[in-house]
């Protein structure tokens, strides 16, 4: 089967298939996209987002939470900027995590996530959400304590 997509162009071959090196591929080869049609797919892909997200906020019953996690520079604020191209700005809060204020060291270290969690019919996108951080903080401390 050709692959057509750019996501399964991306996607890890299996241990049938050679293995890719990143360091091998030139950061601007797009030899294999072809602007016009990746266009047009955005397109529809951004009108589809709009349907999903107008569906969600008429249903009014669930939200969804997109947690960006990643290194300095790794893409996170890109992401966002082109995923929210394709929704109603009205329906999505973005929240960057930075060190804990004095307030949220008061308190557990999920506290600060918890008090800006997506209301129903809304999208919420954590950006730089300290996953990782929290998770060591957890593992590293005994059941009952403050980890923070």
């Amino acid at each position: 089967m050709a692959k057509t997509s750019v996501r399964e162009l991306l996607r890890a071959t299996t241990p049938n298939e050679p293995r890719v090196s990143l360091v091998d591929l030139s950061a601007d080869q797009t030899k294999w996209v072809n602007e016009k049609k990746a266009l047009k797919k955005l397109a529809k892909q951004h009108a589809k987002l709009f349907e999903l997200q107008s569906r969600l906020w008429a249903e009014q019953k669930r939200s969804v939470l997109i947690a960006m996690q990643g290194m300095d520079t790794s893409g996170k604020d890109g992401t966002v900027k082109h995923v929210m191209t394709g929704m109603n700005p009205a329906g999505v809060d973005v929240h960057s995590f930075k060190a804990p204020s004095p307030e949220e060291k008061r308190h557990n270290f999920l506290w600060r996530f918890k008090e800006v969690l997506p209301p129903p019919g809304t999208i919420g996108i954590f950006n730089r959400t300290y996953y990782a951080v929290s998770y060591t903080h957890l593992r590293a401390h005994k059941p009952g304590r403050n980890p923070v």
